[in-house]
């Protein structure tokens, strides 16, 4: 595999115009992952002598972000690129690349191409033909990140826009050598009632094709982070990842954060590997607000035997025997929760359809609080909330077309009740933090935003947690609270919230703590002084030709240590970042 080559728009082809770069909210900024605090030997530990592995780096600037990465080999190499990538401000994240691939669960079966839509159990039990009047997915773009779309296809003629090709760093994504892409899209978006084939639950949605994923259905975590980032810059509302590895990628985490805080909506497979031992799998374990972790059900209600269960499942939708668009114009059947993640995906699109100012956590609070409930009464590790309802959810926004019922005919129905109580509403917590490192022991304040499907919720009670500090606050009427906090070595804090009405939520926030540093350059020698001293590297880098080098790195020892500082035009002192503690950069005046 050849390293990213980041670039800008694809050559312009035929077919509908690719989406412009389209006016969001405001803009939130993507604090720094854990990944950049850590120690560069951690990061590197599995790097063996001789062996040659990707650094991917995620750098956010005012003007958008960017997945670059660089070839090392051996642990000493790859933990100095480690090094130099953390001491840059801009980068949010780094690691050593790992290997992601699709997530269907099934060969191909191919299907004849006649009209299909009896064959589409999906569509029935979804109540597709109600939910279009009120809501067909117009006015969204679906980003589909997999292995490309057959853009040519006869069934999605119109629907697929100029994308992007990740691998070669240019191309439209408009070619699909998989399959597997192009099956996703059809899911989502294949034209309704144009006489052939099968019929997408987002009809009128437009796909935006970005092809991350090789002929083989494999592919590397920076080009995954790459391709969302393209997306999200190019003007996707929803990010389609029927993909995942076990490997939890601060690059894509940090891709994704940069996608939902411009305000797109990212759903994410959670595997197909229950009989495998059901290991936890990445992106849909991250569990971000505004990222949706979808799970898989059969024609029978239940959760399909091969999709994987756990804490991170948020909600399911149909994935076994699904028929959708293939290659060369031709429909199969496959199966997976690569098939069940682009329904919750078209399910989006609908949503915002009827209502598009929704913000991407409240679009995940809408569908999850309107799930139809299966097997174990409540949320349960195989289904969730249950069935992705996008009628539900769209007529609990007061959207419902007329004379249709909210509640699915064939869900149980609930026992009668003469007082029945309202279900309690899902709550959705943002908290911001300070982007800089605060010094160790210094004052931090987290600002909490609590809000449901109505909008801010007031007189909520939020508690933060961290290791030996213990904080509490009420919202005010715009559903904010403010904690003042004091970090501590490590800057983890969990916030708790409640309200009457209302399901608890929980979110985690890592506050960039640094070190007290004191740096006094003194002609050719500079001294460095570091409290709490905790093996952290000092090392100083100079300005030539070929950018910067590292000239010396000491183990902070006493805490100070004085190091030469060679003739350069710039010149700067790093202090890395141990685990709790981010790294600290200083400039020669």
């Amino acid at each position: 595999m050849v390293g990213v080559r980041p670039g800008g728009d694809p050559p312009v082809a035929s077919g509908p115009p690719a989406p412009s770069r389209v006016p969001r909210r405001p803009v939130l900024p993507v604090p720094r992952g854990p990944s950049t605090t850590a120690a560069p030997a951690a990061l590197a530990a599995g790097v063996a002598p001789g062996e040659t592995v990707r650094i991917a780096a995620v750098r956010v600037v005012s003007s958008g972000a960017r997945v670059d990465v660089v070839r090392s080999t051996g642990p000493q190499d790859a933990r100095a690129a480690i090094a130099a990538a953390q001491a840059d401000p801009a980068v949010v994240a780094v690691e050593v690349d790992h290997r992601v691939r699709v997530a269907d669960a099934s060969g191909r079966v191919p299907a004849t191409p006649d009209p299909d839509r009896s064959r589409q159990w999906a569509l029935d039990a979804l109540r597709a033909e109600q939910l279009w009047p009120a809501a067909d997915g117009a006015g969204q773009v679906v980003a589909v990140v997999d292995t490309g779309v057959e853009g040519s296809h006869p069934d999605l003629d119109g629907r697929v826009l100029v994308g992007y090709d990740v691998l070669s760093g240019g191309g439209t994504g408009n070619t699909d050598p998989y399959g597997h892409g192009t099956h996703v899209a059809g899911i989502v978006a294949a034209s309704a009632g144009n006489g052939i084939g099968v019929e997408g639950l987002a009809p009128q949605a437009l796909i935006l094709p970005v092809r991350a994923l090789d002929a083989g259905g494999g592919g590397w975590d920076s080009d995954i982070a790459t391709a969302i980032i393209w997306a999200t810059d190019h003007g996707a509302t929803v990010i389609n990842l029927s993909l995942g590895g076990p490997d939890a990628s601060d690059a894509m985490r940090g891709a994704i954060v940069y996608a939902i805080n411009h305000g797109v909506v990212v759903v994410a497979a959670v595997g197909n590997e229950r009989a495998d031992g059901n290991p936890v799998e990445y992106p849909a374990a991250f569990g971000l607000p505004g990222l949706i972790a979808v799970a898989a059900t059969t024609s029978e209600r239940v959760s399909a035997a091969y999709s994987n269960t756990g804490s991170q499942v948020m909600i399911a939708a149909p994935g076994s025997s699904i028929l959708s668009t293939y290659l060369n114009g031709t429909y199969a059947l496959m199966s997976g929760t690569s098939m069940a993640a682009p329904y919750v995906s078209a399910a989006v699109a609908a949503v915002r359809s009827a209502e598009p100012g929704l913000a991407p956590a409240q679009v995940a609070q809408v569908l999850i609080g309107t799930a139809d409930d299966l097997e174990t009464p409540g949320r349960d590790d195989d289904t969730g909330t249950g069935l992705v309802d996008p009628l539900a959810a769209v007529c609990s926004l007061g959207h419902c077309p007329t004379g249709v019922s909210p509640t699915p005919s064939g869900s149980p129905s609930p026992s009668p009740s003469p007082s029945p109580t309202p279900a309690p509403l899902a709550l959705g917590v943002r908290v911001q933090a300070p982007a800089a490192p605060i010094v160790s022991g210094a004052l931090a304040v987290l600002t909490v935003t609590v809000s449901d499907v109505k909008g801010p919720v007031s007189g909520a009670g939020v508690t933060a947690v961290a290791a030996g500090r213990t904080l509490h606050a009420v919202t005010n009427r715009f559903g904010a609270a403010r904690l003042a906090a004091v970090p501590a070595r490590t800057g983890t804090w969990i916030v708790t919230v409640s309200a009457a009405g209302h399901r608890d939520a929980r979110a985690t926030v890592v506050l960039p703590v640094a070190p007290k540093v004191v740096v006094r350059w003194r002609g050719s020698k500079v001294t460095v002084s570091v409290t709490p001293v905790l093996g952290q590297l000092v090392t100083v880098w100079t300005r030539g030709r070929r950018g910067w080098v590292r000239h010396a790195h000491h183990a902070a020892a006493g805490g100070g240590v004085t190091l030469p500082v060679p003739a350069a035009p710039a010149a700067r002192v790093t202090v890395s970042g141990v685990p709790g503690l981010a790294g600290v950069t200083s400039a020669r005046p």
